[in-house]
C-alpha cells in the first residue's frame, strides 16, 4: 500500500531526489524530572499507558498575504510526499520498536499491565479502547500516519497525550508507575513567508529533512495561528501520596537528524502574489498557487537510519530508567 495516494487530491508533480546510505546524528536528550531515586521503593509493575509513533508521511504547508484590501489576498499551498515507504513497513518498524521496550522491561523485572487489568478499576473502567495494528491518518496534524503497536490496547481517557506526567493514573492505580512513550518522525520542514500589507507575496519553501523530532507544529488550513502540535518523549511516573511520587522524563535537547537518506540539498518552492490596487478585483479576489512533489526513496535506508534513531533514544530512555532500581 503506496504512501503516495494521499497525495491524489494534489495535481502531482513527480521529482525524485536521490538516495543514499544514512547516518544518525548526535543524540542529544537529558533525564528530567523528581525524586526519581523513590523508584526503586515502588512494585516492579508498569501500566503503558501510551505507544504511539507518528511517521510524517505528507508535509503540507500554507502561507497567506493581503492584497490591495483586506477582503482580497493569495494563498500558496505545498505538498511534499514521501514515496517508495509503505504504510505496511511503519506498522512493522513501530512493532520492534514496542517490543523491544517492553523486552528490556520485562528482562529487568517489570511486569507490564493489560488494559483489561487496568479496567478492572472503577477509575478506567468506561475508557475507551483503541486497537493497535492499523495505521491512521491524523485527522488533525495533517500529513501523519499515527501507529500504535499490533497487539497494544491503547485506553482513550485522562490526562491525555500532553500532560507527559500520568501521576493521576498512578495514583488512581494505587502507585502502579505509568509510562508513555510518544514518537515523531518527521522527514521535511518548511518555511512561510507572508508579506507586505498590499500587494503582498505569499511564499513557501521546503527541503527534506529526515528527523526524530522532540516537537513539531503542524499548521491547519482553517487556521494558521492554531497548529496541532507532536512531541516525542519517554516518560516514567507514579503517584501514592504528596510524599511518594516521582517522574522520569527523557526530555529530548533537539532532533535527532537522520542523514544522508534525503537530498536534504533541493529546495521546494509554492509562491502567490496578491492582487494590488482599489478595484473590484483588488478587493474580492484572491490568487491561489498549488505545488506537489514526490520525494522518492529507497524503503531500506529509510527504515534503517529511523530504526538507528529511535532505537538509540528508546534504549538509553528505558536503560536509564531500570538503572534506578540498582
Amino acid at each position: 500500500m503506496s504512501i503516495k495516494r494521499v497525495l491524489v487530491a494534489w495535481a502531482l508533480i513527480i521529482a525524485s531526489t536521490i538516495c543514499f546510505s544514512q547516518k544518525v546524528g548526535k543524540i542529544d536528550w537529558k533525564a528530567d524530572g523528581f525524586t526519581q531515586k523513590k523508584f526503586n521503593q515502588v512494585e516492579k509493575k508498569i501500566f503503558l499507558q501510551h505507544f504511539t509513533v507518528n511517521y510524517q508521511t505528507v508535509m503540507v504547508a500554507y502561507a497567506k498575504a493581503r492584497g490591495g484590501s483586506a477582503q482580497g489576498g493569495a494563498v500558496a499551498g505545498l505538498a511534499l510526499g514521501l514515496d517508495g515507504v509503505s504504510i505496511d513497513q511503519l506498522q512493522r518498524m513501530t512493532d520492534q520498536y514496542y517490543s523491544d521496550f517492553i523486552g528490556k522491561l520485562e528482562a529487568a523485572g517489570f511486569k507490564i499491565m493489560t488494559a483489561d487489568e487496568v479496567q478492572e478499576t472503577d477509575h478506567f473502567s468506561s475508557w475507551g479502547r483503541i486497537e493497535g495494528g492499523t495505521p491512521m491518518q491524523d485527522t488533525h496534524a495533517t500529513g501523519y500516519l499515527t501507529t500504535l503497536p499490533t497487539g497494544f490496547t491503547q485506553l482513550d481517557g485522562g490526562a491525555g497525550v500532553f500532560n507527559l506526567a500520568g501521576q493521576p493514573e498512578s495514583n488512581k492505580l494505587g502507585g502502579v508507575i505509568v509510562a508513555r512513550v510518544n514518537i515523531t518522525v518527521p522527514f521535511a520542514e518548511s518555511q512561510s513567508i507572508e508579506g507586505g500589507p498590499v500587494g503582498g507575496v505569499a511564499k513557501i519553501t521546503a527541503r527534506a529533512d529526515l528527523r526524530v523530532s522532540p516537537s513539531e507544529s503542524i499548521p491547519r488550513k482553517g487556521d494558521f495561528k492554531k497548529p496541532i502540535n507532536l512531541v516525542s518523549n519517554v516518560s516514567f511516573a507514579y503517584k501514592k501520596s504528596l510524599k511518594w511520587q516521582a517522574l522520569f522524563n527523557a526530555k529530548m535537547k533537539s532532533a535527532i537528524e537522520i542523514e544522508e537518506v534525503l537530498d536534504e540539498s533541493k529546495k521546494y518552492k509554492a509562491t502567490s502574489v496578491a492582487n494590488s490596487g482599489s478595484g473590484f478585483t483588488a478587493k474580492y479576489n484572491t490568487a491561489y498557487s498549488e505545488n506537489a512533489e514526490l520525494i522518492e526513496c529507497d524503503a531500506a535506508v529509510y527504515e534503517t537510519g529511523v530504526n538507528e534513531a529511535v532505537s538509540s533514544y528508546l534504549n538509553g530512555s528505558v536503560e536509564t530508567f531500570i538503572g534506578y532500581y540498582k
